[in-house]
């Protein structure tokens, strides 16, 4: 996660117009820099609200929350349903493979990924849906003024 935000923070710093840094051709500059703190400010955020609804509602909650998010679209032609279950299953997966021990050397891995998903995953994956309570909906209306700019 840190070589994304040093990614972040170099392609803005160095792409940007604005005031260089220093009396050099190759130097960043200061906006460039800014933006590139910003916008990692925001995935580091962005990060954190989601591993804690995570930690707070688990992989079936999180799975849930992802359904009621991406439902509104289906008038769009986006299947949330078919989106949350391959979620589920790639994280079910993804689980499976870090619990295996790790190969020495790297002409292993194609056989160690072959015997690891010959195995089967699950049947089904069920998407666990709760009820909204008013302290969602104030929530979401309060970031909502914000994200609009209406909260003065």
């Amino acid at each position: 996660m840190r070589w994304l935000f040093v990614a972040l923070l170099a392609t803005h710093g160095w792409t940007l117009p604005g005031v260089a840094v220093m009396d050099a051709v190759w130097a960043p500059t200061w906006q460039g820099l800014a933006e590139g703190l910003a916008q990692s400010l925001r995935l580091l955020i962005l990060v954190w609200w989601l591993r804690r609804i995570w930690l707070v509602s688990g992989r079936d909650g999180f799975l849930g929350a992802l359904y009621l998010l991406f439902r509104p679209f289906r008038r769009l032609g986006l299947p949330a349903a078919t989106l949350a279950c391959r979620l589920g299953l790639t994280l079910h997966y993804a689980d499976r493979l870090l619990s295996l021990p790790r190969p020495v050397h790297w002409r292993q891995w194609p056989t160690w990924l072959a015997e690891s998903m010959a195995q089967t995953g699950p049947d089904e994956v069920e998407l666990t849906l709760c009820r909204w309570r008013a302290p969602d909906w104030v929530l979401v209306g309060l970031a909502v003024a914000i994200a609009t700019g209406m909260w003065a």
